[in-house]
Order: C-alpha cells, then structure tokens, then sequence
C-alpha cells in the first residue's frame, strides 16, 4: 500500500463500546500475523481506543473503528465516499480490488445495509483474519475473493457492479499492469448504467502518473461519461507526494463542474480540490495514455 497512506488524526474521542460481535479492540492491539504474501501488525490509535491501524509488511492498509465504521481514518477514503454520495447515491454493488482488512467495505456496508460487496485482494489469509478479528458482514453481504486485482476484475461478470474501487499498491505504486487502457476498458465493461469507477493513485510532482492515468479514462470512458480528479490542494499544486483520487462515471448527464461535490470536498479538514470538465483537460495537457504492451505470438518452431 502507499506509503502516505498515514490515518487522519482523530480529535479525541470518549472511548466507544464495540458491539457484541466484535473484540474488545484492546484485546487486539499489538496482534501479529504471518501470511504467505505478508507481514500483519495490529496497532492501537492512541486518539481513540476503539480504533486500530492495520499494518501490512509496515505500511497503514486499513483503519478500523471498531465504534464507529463510518470513521475511516484516511483523508483519501473519505474523498471516495464523497464521490460516491454525491455521483452515485442509490449504488447497492461494490467491487473493491485490493480490499486488505476490507474497513472501506464494512463502512459503506454499514451505511448502505442493503448493498452487497465483492472484495478482491491476492492475501486472502489477511481477509479471513480481518473477518475474524472485526466481525466483518458474511456473504452476500460481503463476498471475499482470493486473487490477483485484474484477474479477478476479468473474472466477474460484465455490467455486474454500480461502483469499482481501485487502491492496490506494490510498495508505493500502483502495478503497472492496473494503470493501462487494457485495465480501464476491462473496468468501465463491469459497470451497470451510470456506474462509477475510482481510483487511488500515489503520486509525486509533477503527477505524471495521475495525469497518464486520467488521459487513459478521459479516452476509454467516452464521450457523455464525467471524469475527476481530486486531492488535497498541495499534491495537486505539485508541492508533496499524496494521494490522488480518480473517478470516473458512466453516462452522466450531471452538471460536469460538480458544485456540490466541490464544496464538500473543500470541508475537509485538509482542504481538497477537484478537477473536472475544461480545468481537468488543461492540467493533463500534453500527458499520453497509458498503453498496455502489446504481446506478440511466439512463431512456432519449423
């Protein structure tokens, strides 16, 4: 996972009771856990003692308020529940790949009791002990599936889910192979009527990568599709690595600009910026899609 993927400090908070069904968060902190893709550590929020830090091989994956599930704990999730409250109110099919400890799904599960969620992620030993652990929805609720991010998109149905989550990370970038127009197009073919596809993206001045990677949307999304880019207003001013949030949505006939959703976002505690329509196409000027390499037949042997 990113490694700015540091949780928000919470405001201090009276200490929360768990409900029935889950440990005592206590109990967890410090837990460790050895799977075969990782290293697992369980870390108390010292701001809140009914919230952990889920590390994987060291890096902050997941943020879990056993309290309190719409706490999220990181800026740029909260950024994409934003998106999805304002673009895609009645979305009930939510795939998630790289779902880690699944605290993104258990909070929109939380808020959205009828919606169902397909969670993808290559540990899938650290989604059963995340089941294990917060007392996470069963199935149909929340479906885990073992396996890498785009073979599992490949594997599902198409024009299956409302909305698609991208936040997979190899140290503090995205795979190569999830930022290609052959990964955009696969994504865009799982999306019902008016589906919405968001991305978390690492970045660095001068956000070249966010800037291929939203030319790839603006080209494989098509024409009546609205696209945005959003984080906070320093990253995108090109002063700090951070995390970008791109998204992009089917078939929109919505007002391109977002007023609403722009207001929102700049709420934040840490003020964050949104880029659509004219502004979007001026700041990726001159950036290249991203495409996938071609794979050339291996002649056979005379």
């Amino acid at each position: 996972m990113s490694k700015s993927r540091q949780p928000r400090k919470q405001s201090k908070q009276p200490r929360g009771t768990s409900n029935s069904s889950s440990p005592d968060p206590l109990t967890l902190a410090d837990t460790t856990a050895t799977t075969a893709a990782s290293r697992i550590r369980l870390e108390l929020d010292r701001d809140n003692p009914a919230a952990l830090t889920v590390y994987v091989n060291d890096v902050p994956s997941s943020y879990i308020d056993t309290a309190n599930p719409a706490n999220l704990g990181f800026e740029y999730l909260e950024v994409f529940r934003d998106i999805i409250e304002d673009r895609a109110p009645l979305a009930e099919r939510f795939t998630h790949l790289g779902a880690a400890a699944c605290g993104f799904a258990r909070a929109i599960s939380a808020s959205r009791p009828t919606s169902t969620h397909i969670a993808i992620d290559i540990d899938g030993e650290l989604m059963a002990h995340a089941r294990t652990w917060f007392a996470l929805p069963r199935a149909p609720r929340l479906r885990l599936r073992t396996a890498d991010a785009f073979a599992g998109l490949r594997a599902l149905s198409d024009k299956s889910a409302d909305v698609i989550i991208r936040d997979v990370f190899a140290g503090a970038t995205t795979p190569s192979a999830l930022t290609t127009d052959e990964f955009y197009r696969t994504a865009i073919g799982k999306l019902r009527a008016g589906g919405l596809v968001l991305m978390n993206i690492g970045d660095r001045p001068p956000l070249t990568q966010t800037k291929r990677e939203a030319a790839t949307l603006l080209r494989e999304i098509g024409p009546h599709a609205w696209v945005g880019v959003a984080a906070e207003t320093g990253v995108l001013k090109g002063r700090r690595y951070g995390n970008v949030v791109l998204a992009g949505q089917l078939d929109s006939g919505n007002d391109p600009a977002a007023p609403a959703l722009s207001r929102t976002l700049r709420s934040h505690a840490q003020s964050v910026s949104l880029l659509t329509g004219s502004v979007l196409t001026d700041f990726i000027a001159g950036a290249q899609p991203i495409d996938a390499p071609a794979i050339h037949a291996v002649p056979a042997t005379p």
